[in-house]
């Protein structure tokens, strides 16, 4: 066998077992918060009060194979075969691999790995925020390496305005936010990257790049319509709560990038000092990088801080640790994510030998690194948790550093730069038992597979989905209820406290108010109830776990008062995973206008 076709054995093993991991949990399964609010922008996105406009593309995919969560969960695996082939095809003519010998086994090696990333960083399937972020990242790193490229033709002129006014489109649809951190990029960091690169500012790949941003973002105000200034709208109104406060935001993301940067700083100086031990050759070497290498291993897989625990429970100058070195940068899917970031840079610096004068093939590889960086980066703008967690939805695309370096170094290479196999051999193995772990026993606020072993008997939404026993009676519950009040699926409408979107899209109810209800965005929920047309056709009913807060239900009366047939119909005690208690469920109803 040729040595050289290893790596691409081992890449497409990577694949086929990452995606018949996943695949487990393709028919098991359904979060009703995070996972039920995707579910439900993707049924009834355009009349939901919610500032995420992903829903016109799922929902266009539901109108043609079906509105259910299988098929809202085939397409994520179409976006990210999709967007990993489209990057690969980037890197490909970014780095002119059509020069070298080995150009196919590079093609679908990146693809491989890409794609396989992608799979086991995935807790659900159902097209979200999270993955049309990631799908905008791809596409956006992939137009830059294209305006980065040698080459300049209308062809690839072309190609550079479509990647660019799809990056920004899609990003806009997945949140606001994200699109305008899009759209900051290309204005500023793209003549940047192309004056370091080539000492010119400006050419016809900018302007193009300049058109398609143009393009975007003109047609999300277009298929938007009246509904873009509501969003702008939301946006404020979200601006307002403790979590969503702009000031807060920016500060929380300050803090993720200079944590991150500190993480990756501190695994990179150990990558150093690993492979010095084991380039010597000695059998201490090799024994203390063994022992070492395992250390770190331990701590990037498992659910361990790197201080003792009673060291966050201190302040300083008033502010909480827990609060400056949250617990969120310790969790498994952030530290592997700095875990591939800062091997990247380490193969980049080790396998390379950087100088004080960069030479044009080293400057590229710096851009590639930043390109991939802030895209993984930007694609999570403006959201309340932690950045580096959240980066996990752009796996395959930060998985990228190490092994376009890897690659491109293995073949015309002294022996040395082979030592970085084995960091990203343990990252493969450990990586699809994290993620096997996660299918098993730990999967997105459900209980384990073994107890996916019931259906559905009243929804058509989740037809051939297992879930538990507990939710499934649940949503049959809320089901046989709305019928027996003779709910009209057609026009009344349903709000549900504590926010758990995913009830609505199984019984096929739509929202009254916020799809997102909680007691820290009270002041939101008034906002969306004083944002409801009046429809005097219309019954609105509660479905509530214990109680509304008063002034949530207070701003809710302010619009709706008890019709004279209004009943109060108990269903029963629920497990709320999102809430981590057992809440008695009550059906109330129906309200009127004023």
């Amino acid at each position: 066998m040729n040595r050289k076709n290893i790596p691409l054995i081992f890449s497409a093993c990577f694949l086929v077992v990452s995606t018949a991991v996943i695949l487990v949990s393709f028919g098991n399964y359904f979060d009703i918060s995070d996972e039920g609010l995707a579910a439900y922008l993707s049924l009834f996105g355009e009349q939901a009060i919610w500032p995420q406009q992903f829903h016109y593309i799922t929902h266009a995919w539901g109108e043609l194979f079906g509105h259910s969560l299988l098929v809202y969960r085939l397409l994520y695996f179409v976006m990210v075969f999709l967007e990993c082939f489209v990057f690969t095809f980037t890197v490909y003519v970014y780095y002119n691999i059509s020069s070298h010998k080995d150009k196919l086994s590079f093609f679908l090696n990146l693809f491989f790995c890409s794609a396989a990333v992608q799979f086991i960083f995935a807790v659900f399937t159902t097209p979200s925020y999270d993955s049309y972020a990631a799908f905008g990242a791809f596409l956006w790193a992939s137009m830059f390496l294209l305006v980065l490229t040698d080459c300049g033709n209308i062809i690839k002129n072309l190609a550079i305005s479509l990647l660019s006014s799809a990056s920004i489109l899609i990003a806009l649809m997945a949140k606001p936010a994200t699109g305008l951190a899009f759209v900051l990029g290309i204005l500023f960091l793209l003549p940047c990257f192309r004056y370091f690169l080539s000492m010119k500012i400006f050419n016809d790949s900018v302007w193009s790049a300049y058109l398609g941003l143009v393009i975007g973002a003109g047609l999300f105000i277009l298929v938007l319509g009246d509904d873009a200034a509501r969003v702008a709208e939301i946006y404020g109104s979200l601006g307002g709560g403790d979590v969503y406060s702009l000031p807060k935001l920016l500060a929380r993301h300050i803090r993720d990038i200079f944590l991150f940067t500190l993480y990756a700083g501190c695994y990179l100086v150990l990558w150093f000092f690993l492979f010095r031990l084991l380039k010597r050759g000695t059998v201490f070497g090799k024994l203390f990088f063994s022992l070492l290498f395992a250390a770190l291993l331990v701590f990037t897989f498992g659910h361990i801080r790197p201080l003792p625990t009673a060291f966050y429970h201190f302040d300083v100058l008033g502010l909480p640790i827990s609060k400056l070195l949250p617990s969120t940068i310790d969790t498994p899917k952030a530290k592997m994510i700095t875990y591939m970031v800062s091997l990247g840079l380490a193969v980049l610096l080790f396998g390379s030998g950087i100088t004080k004068r960069l030479t044009y093939n080293q400057r590229k590889d710096v851009l590639f690194f930043l390109v991939i960086f802030f895209a993984a980066l930007a694609a999570y703008a403006g959201t309340a948790a932690n950045l580096n967690w959240h980066m996990h939805s752009v796996a395959g695309l930060v998985a990228a550093l190490p092994v376009v370096f890897y690659l491109l170094r293995l073949s015309h290479s002294e022996c040395e730069i082979k030592v970085f196999a084995f960091p990203l051999l343990a990252f493969v193995v450990l990586g699809l038992s994290h993620q096997y772990n996660n299918v098993l026993a730990h999967y997105y606020r459900c209980p384990p597979l073994g107890a996916q072993n019931s259906v559905s008997k009243s929804s058509q939404f989740l037809k051939n989905v297992n879930i538990d026993s507990d939710r499934a009676e649940m949503i049959d519950r809320i089901s046989n209820a709305l019928d027996k009040v003779e709910f009209n699926r057609s026009q009344d409408s349903l709000y549900v406290y504590p926010a758990a979107p995913g009830l609505l899209a199984a019984v096929n109810a739509k929202a009254f108010g916020s799809l997102w209800s909680t007691t820290k965005l009270i002041d939101f929920d008034c906002y969306s109830f004083s944002s409801e047309k009046k429809r005097p056709d219309e019954n609105v009913y509660i479905l509530r776990g214990g109680d509304v807060p008063p002034k949530t239900k207070t701003c809710f009366l302010e619009r709706l008062k008890p019709a004279n047939n209004y009943k109060l119909v108990p269903l029963g005690d629920y497990f709320n995973f999102r809430q981590g208690e057992v809440l008695r469920y009550y059906l109330e109803g129906p309200y009127i206008f004023f």
